[in-house]
């Protein structure tokens, strides 16, 4: 095998690489502004000089072409109104660690009450 052809997630706002396709918001900064991005993975010295610290060169092929998030620009982003059943936007990974805590609170609440 001289070439392996994958895909990685890179963060518009921070730059920060990862292989976890799962994710929803980016690790380092807990922004939504993952992309998908193909990459190929090739021993030193065949495609480029960047070292990847095993041997390896790491080659990210970005399209130019492609516009950026635009999230927010044509329509502005509502304040959030709180509240039991709101449906609020959950813009970073603390607005969604905050809500599901909130859900295993009030969950644990029910069962204590049941006892």
């Amino acid at each position: 095998i001289r070439q392996l052809r994958r895909y990685v997630m890179l963060c518009g706002s921070c730059g920060e690489l990862s292989r976890e396709m799962t994710l929803q918001f980016c690790r380092e900064c807990g922004h939504n502004t993952l992309q998908r991005v193909a990459c190929s993975i090739c021993p030193v010295g065949e495609d480029g000089d960047k070292s990847a610290g095993n041997g390896a060169a790491v080659t990210l092929y970005l399209n130019p072409r492609r516009p950026p998030r635009v999230r927010g620009t044509k329509y502005s982003i509502p304040q959030p109104k709180g509240g039991r059943n709101n449906t609020d936007l959950i813009l970073s990974a603390d607005v969604l660690e905050m809500r599901q805590r909130k859900l295993q609170a009030g969950a644990r609440k029910d069962v204590d009450e049941d006892v």
